[in-house]
């Protein structure tokens, strides 16, 4: 029988597939189907392989040609794959002994870092393809590492791959006559590392759609760094594309001042609709009679340009100016018209008033007339759709651009308008306009201009509901906060001019009660005054330079602030007055807030609050004597307040180690119940028996009287006619008299068992205040006579006396949870801790200090960092002990590499090196910046026009208490403290214990 010889020389069907798919692939091929060849029968398992038993098995594995080339394959595959191996392997030894400082020349990102780190960590992340279970022997041995830990190497390359493959799939895209695909070509070619060939993509996608647009020139113009190049390279775009504005004004700036003319006028010959370009024309023309042919000219071209017909009719005079708008609004009536015709009249006002006498209506009329509201009434009615947000987004962009050139009375209004009900037809808005507005223009707290602008419109809304009854003097907490933020936001000129406006109306205002003024100089003095001769004075009707328009204007807190202050004495509440010279206070204007101080204690000369601040201020600006005396007027009130200003000239002369005691006894005269006079009294009293008791045991006498008369000085305290029911005064009594200063536990205890029961009894409604507060003073005796588990005892006691609501404490109780881990034994703390944040919820600085604490003493520094540093955050730096705290943990040798990583100060040579410590100067310097920034995310104000670092003021914390006020009364001051920060804080980090 003949063999069929066509079979023989053909290739065999194993060779073909090793010969058309890449074996040593960590996948299969796609569509390959294992396990079936030419004449062998289907298997699960490579046993049937390696086993000689069966007899199904045994045909198969005869020395055929199929079979040896088969086998042979998979040999060199193992044979590939343990070369891969070894050299792996090698690979890796040589990096481990590798230099350390060597970086890699691949870097991961934090996304694979962490990754490869929560792998390595946990189980390891295996390379895993979803098959049959039904394996041949190709499978098991191209696939042998299926189980491998993947390394960052391969998330590297497999990265890179990926990306590389995304990048070409990108070129194959887009449309040749698109912008966006030359511009989206060149960025890939850019990530590609093919710079020239980006290069090169823009300049003929340039070439080929450059008149479409400004984009892929605006593309080009981001990757050219020299400046010639790129005006050659604009010179070259507006060539291409003449009719768009963007180019023209980038080519403009980059353009040299005397080229500019040249070009603007190529430009208005090309794109006569632009107000931007004729604006850039009418700066570098000077003369008016120059700037009206130019503008009528461009009016002719383009007769729909509101800029153009404002400036106009500003170069004329107020009645001719009224007539340009009325014709431009009666051919081209729009939203950009009226605004504009309602800033012609704002402009206008100030030289109108005046004409007229100085009254303070007259004044008023700068914040309210009746034309602006008019054409802004007009214009809601014509433009403003509230439903729609292209024409709230229009409305408010105008208010917002009114804002900023000063023209705040319009902006005003407009504001007003987008709020007001649009059925009524005169100005009606909610009482919660200004929560309204904050909800539906978020951002308005963040620009100076638009707060002064919401200022000004709640100044409007005062002069239309008029005069307030007598006695109501009641302003809302909101508009108070737009004054403050208004001054925070202000710059310094800002502030300056309004501050130096105000000093010329009160020096006007004291000289015409003198009658040393004339009738000429009060006139000169009228107007909108600023820091500037062109701001003090009223703007010119018929002014020269159109350009110049807005800039004639004062500044809108100029005129808001001396409105309120000046015109309006039922809204300056003394209360409001302080606020505000605290805001001046803080950022630095001393002399600017005793000035507004000043000007409230002439309105409300009864109110005791304004002396002690106004002396304050005085003191601030080294007038001493003055202070002295501004106190001194305060004493002559006998209003039941007025003890603030006798404790406040009390702690002036105490810090000039002046004897305050006969000041003391005056003042207990006229206010027998004064709390804070009885504890300046006990203060000094305990000082001067303490040095008569030290006295008297160095000469061995007896110091029972001292004693006694010290009890009876505290009994007459505790009596029934002066302060029998006030919780500070038992306590002090009960804790720094009997406990600290005669060592007297017993009568310390008694005093404060008596005290509870006696304040209770008085003042049922503070029971739960007045339990924390004794059980507080309890505590501290209690540590000093019986030691710290006694005094757990009390703290414990005390925190189950107190009130809870769903867990939490309805009292403050951060200092007495604190207690209440400290004081536990060093194993029981985490529990105290967990009990505290988990199941109290106490969200308290004193707090964080002590889970601190325990973070630190198990070993977890980063934690304890961190929690410190929460700490320091929520008090704002006012907490004295979570401040000390942070910087002790800072300073020890086991934070400092944290330190230094977390302050960004050093590299890693210099990270390494854990002996050089940090000076405090520069840790504290950058934990008031974290706090500025931490303020800063939560949306509060800042201080934009301030360059100056604010500086939290620390008033808190038990031991800062001490060491601050405590151990030297004399050291406390009306402008803070005689001692540094610094100085103090070092000592209450060297009382923390950890």
């Amino acid at each position: 029988m003949d063999a069929a010889p066509t079979l023989l020389p053909q290739k065999d069907k194993y060779e073909q597939l090793l010969a058309k798919y890449d074996w040593s692939s960590p996948f299969p091929p796609r569509g390959y189907q294992f396990g079936v060849g030419r004449g062998a029968k289907a298997f699960s398992t490579s046993a049937e392989l390696s086993s000689a038993v069966g007899a199904a098995a045994a045909p198969f594995l005869l020395s055929t040609p199929e079979t040896s080339g088969l086998l042979d394959a998979l040999d060199r595959l193992e044979e590939k794959r343990q070369k891969r191996r070894r050299d792996d392997a090698k690979g890796a030894r040589q990096a481990a002994t590798a230099h350390e400082s060597k970086k890699p020349k691949t870097l991961l990102s934090m996304e694979d870092l962490a990754t490869v780190g929560s792998g390595v960590a946990g189980h390891s992340l295996v390379k895993r393809k979803a098959r049959t279970e039904d394996m041949d022997v190709v499978d098991n041995h191209v696939f042998a590492d299926e189980t491998s830990v993947v390394t960052a190497g391969d998330l590297l390359r497999s990265q890179t791959f990926t990306t590389k493959q995304t990048l070409e799939n990108i070129l194959g895209m887009g449309s040749p006559t698109e912008q966006t695909t030359w511009i989206t070509h060149s960025r890939a070619f850019r990530e590609m590392g093919l710079s020239k060939k980006a290069h090169q993509t823009l300049i003929e996608g340039c070439r080929l759609t450059g008149s479409k647009g400004p984009l892929i020139w605006k593309e080009r113009l981001e990757h050219t760094q020299d400046p010639a190049a790129k005006r050659q390279l604009l010179e070259e775009a507006v060539k291409a594309c003449s009719g768009c504005e963007e180019l023209w004004l980038l080519l403009l700036e980059h353009e040299p001042p005397h080229g500019q003319l040249h070009w603007l006028q190529q430009a208005v010959m090309v794109c006569p609709s632009s107000e931007k370009l004729w604006l850039r024309v009418l700066l570098h023309i000077s003369a008016p009679r120059d700037q009206k042919k130019i503008i009528r000219k461009a009016l002719e071209v383009t007769p729909k340009l509101p800029s153009l017909w404002a400036m106009l009719a500003r170069l004329e005079s107020y009645e001719t100016g009224k007539a340009i708008f009325n014709a431009a609004a009666a051919e081209h009536l729009s939203l950009q018209i009226i605004v504009e015709a309602a800033k012609f009249e704002e402009f206008h006002f100030s030289s109108r008033i005046k004409e007229g006498k100085r009254t303070e209506e007259g004044s008023l009329q700068v914040l309210g007339n009746e034309r602006i509201q008019q054409f802004v009434h007009q214009a809601v009615g014509s433009f403003l759709i509230v439903e729609e947000e292209k024409s709230r987004r229009e409305w408010l962009e105008a208010a917002r651009a009114a804002a900023f050139e000063r023209y705040v009375l319009t902006s005003a209004y407009m504001y007003l308008y987008f709020v007001s009900d649009r059925k009524t037809k005169s100005l009606f808005v909610p009482a919660t306009w200004i929560e309204d507005i904050v909800a539906l223009v978020p951002d308005i707290w963040r620009t100076h201009e638009t707060v002064c602008a919401m200022w000004a419109a709640m100044l409007i809304l005062h002069q239309i509901h008029g005069k307030p009854l007598c006695g109501d003097t009641h302003i809302k907490e909101k508009e108070v906060e737009v004054m403050t933020v208004a001054l925070r936001l202000a710059s310094s000129v800002a502030i300056d001019a309004a501050l130096s406006a105000l000093l010329k109306q009160m020096t006007f205002t004291d000289a015409s009660n003198l009658g040393n003024q004339s009738v000429e100089e009060e006139e000169e003095e009228l107007g909108r005054p600023g820091t500037t001769e062109l701001a003090l004075s009223p703007p010119n009707g018929t002014t020269t330079s159109a350009t110049a328009a807005s800039n004639s204007l004062p500044l809108p807190l100029t005129c808001v602030f001396l409105c309120t202050l000046l015109h309006m004495p039922w809204l300056t509440t003394a209360e409001m007055t302080i606020r505000i010279a605290k805001v001046l206070y803080d950022r630095g204007f001393y002399e600017g807030a005793s000035h507004v101080l000043r000007l409230s204690i002439s309105q409300h000369p009864t109110n005791c609050f304004l002396f002690p601040a106004a002396a304050k201020t005085l003191l601030a600006i080294g007038r001493e004597e003055e202070a002295v005396e501004m106190l001194l007027r305060g004493t002559e009130l006998v209003s039941a307040e007025s003890d603030i200003v006798w404790v406040k000239l009390a702690v002036h002369q105490r810090s000039k180690q002046k004897d305050i005691l006969p000041l003391i006894d005056k003042a207990l005269c006229l206010f027998p119940k004064s709390e804070k006079l009885w504890l300046l009294r006990l203060e000094a009293e305990g000082a001067r028996i303490k040095r008569l008791l030290d006295d008297a045991a160095m000469r061995g006498v007896s110091t029972l009287p001292f004693i006694i008369e010290l009890r009876q000085i505290y009994s007459k305290a505790l009596s029934e006619a002066n302060c029998r029911f006030s919780p500070t005064v038992w306590c002090y009594v009960g804790e720094r008299l009997e406990s600290v200063l005669l060592s007297s536990a017993s009568a310390a205890r008694a005093l404060l068992l008596e005290g509870v029961v006696v304040c209770g009894r008085k003042q049922p409604n503070k029971k739960a205040e007045i339990q924390a507060a004794f059980g507080l003073a309890r505590c501290q005796v209690e540590r000093i006579h019986s030691g710290r588990e006694t005094a757990l005892e009390v703290v414990k006691e005390t925190l189950q006396l107190l009130p809870k609501n769903n867990g939490s404490f309805t009292v403050p109780v951060g200092e007495l949870v604190s207690l209440s881990i400290d004081l536990e034994a060093p194993a029981a703390r985490g529990r105290a801790a967990a009990q505290a944040v988990q199941h109290w919820h106490v969200r308290d600085p004193l707090v964080f200090g002590s889970i601190a604490k325990v973070y630190h003493a198990a070993g977890k520094y980063d934690k304890a960092l961190e929690q410190a540093m929460k700490a320091v955050k929520m008090s704002e730096g006012s907490c004295g002990d979570a401040v000390a705290l942070w910087l002790k943990l800072a300073s020890l040798t086991a934070y400092r590499r944290l330190v230094k990583a977390l302050m960004c100060i050093a590299d890693e040579g210099e990270l390494s090196n854990t002996e050089e410590p940090i000076p405090m100067s520069l840790m504290l310097s950058w934990l008031w910046n974290q706090i500025a920034l931490d303020s800063d995310d939560s949306g509060n104000a800042t201080d934009a026009g301030s360059n100056k670092q604010h500086t939290p003021k620390i008033n808190g914390g038990p031991l800062w208490v001490l060491v601050a006020k405590i151990k030297d009364p004399s050291n406390v001051t009306l402008l803070g403290y005689r001692d540094s920060v610094e100085s103090m804080l070092q000592e209450v980090m060297d009382l923390i214990e950890l």
